[in-house]
């Protein structure tokens, strides 16, 4: 018999955070997640995220042995900003069973419900700033780096629980190479009206970040989903990205000193995880380190605008520059994504860069 319970001990948390390597045993697609930045991510000592969250991890078992996983969160920021009263499920793994799916989802809304929220939204993990959507389209290659990577299965499970689907997000792949063309054309064009491109000032790290958040904060936030970052949280994200941040896909735009948009392409880290099994200790940095130059793929993370700057080519002169350094670096591909479906503009970004979308994810709900 299937029982859920709460995670209330380290090994309780340990035993939620190694499941994935039983479910995904068989999947030569997936790519085991690096277990200390799991742990980080889940310390309420350690993210900030949880000064305005409260989470609640659950585990599902029987005869001993743990059979999915699943956490609750309320966000209580994104609640207010959203004036809406939602609870999210994320971290969601499952073997192939109703029972055992239905338990851990049947529980995640309860607690959701007993905290106040009147709809169950997922799979996102903590937020829409981490991990966000089940995989429906493109299953069978690794997944790019921070994205999900979930069994085809996995939606008839959802789907069995009651949950529909709420909004899709789409990515796309871009074959790196100079663009020329309309985008090479506007973004001359932009260039012609005083704008002009820098990288990120390693050395001025911190400093450097806070020109990222504001613009991130600013473009997005009437995008649906968005989450607003503080300080302490986008210094979190931050510091667990800065060893792998390569300055010619950190981009600034300006005009007369003021800083007007900006992008930043991570380099796809999966693509030399797997070997490592998730453990950086004792010597999985110095493996990392020597691999990174191996590296082909990357994708953007942060593209913003302005409002004060929209519509006068900052995006095309953007995608222009990454293309540009991509291609004297030695890349192949970049990850476009995640894009949600119903933003024409930044969907018809991707498709004139790269054709129709390479795979899709969902986000689902349910009312309470």
């Amino acid at each position: 018999m299937v029982q859920v319970r709460p995670v209330t001990t380290p090994r309780d948390r340990q035993r939620f955070l190694q499941l994935p390597w039983t479910i995904y045993a068989d999947d030569p697609a997936w790519v085991p997640p690096l277990l200390a930045e799991e742990k980080k991510l889940l310390n309420p000592r350690r993210n900030p995220f949880f000064r305005h969250a409260k989470v609640q991890l659950f585990l599902a078992e029987a005869d001993g042995r743990a059979l999915g996983r699943v956490a609750a969160v309320v966000d209580e920021r994104s609640n207010r900003f959203h004036n809406e009263n939602v609870g999210l499920f994320g971290f969601f793994e499952s073997v192939n069973d109703t029972a055992v799916s239905n338990a851990l989802l049947t529980a995640a809304a309860k607690w959701v419900r007993e905290m106040g929220a009147e709809k169950l939204r997922g799979p996102i993990d903590l937020s829409t700033n981490e991990r966000v959507g089940l995989l429906m389209e493109g299953h069978g290659e690794p997944p790019v780096f921070l994205m999900t990577y979930q069994p085809p299965y996995y939606a008839e499970l959802l789907e069995a629980f009651g949950l529909e689907q709420e909004e899709d997000l789409v990515s796309f792949q871009v074959p790196v190479q100079r663009q020329g063309g309309k985008i090479a054309r506007v973004a001359a064009i932009c260039a012609r009206k005083g704008y002009t491109l820098r990288t990120i000032r390693m050395k001025d790290f911190d400093k450097e970040l806070q020109i990222f958040r504001e613009i991130f904060n600013e473009a997005w936030e009437n995008n649906w989903g968005f989450v607003p970052m503080d300080d302490a949280e986008f210094d979190f994200m931050a510091k667990g990205l800065k060893q792998i941040v390569v300055p010619e896909f950190a981009l600034i735009a300006e005009r007369e000193g003021e800083a007007a948009g900006v992008l930043l392409a991570l380099p796809d880290l999966n693509e030399i995880l797997r070997p490592l099994n998730g453990r950086l200790l004792p010597f999985g940095w110095l493996k990392l380190m020597r691999t990174f130059k191996n590296i082909r793929g990357h994708r953007v993370i942060i593209m913003g605008v302005r409002k004060a700057h929209r519509n006068r080519g900052i995006d095309a002169m953007l995608v222009n520059q990454i293309a540009i350094n991509s291609a004297d670096l030695g890349y192949k591909t970049c990850d476009f994504g995640w894009v949600l479906e119903r933003n024409d503009e930044m969907r018809n970004l991707g498709e004139a860069l790269a054709g129709a979308p390479y795979r899709r994810y969902r986000i689902f709900c349910k009312e309470l």
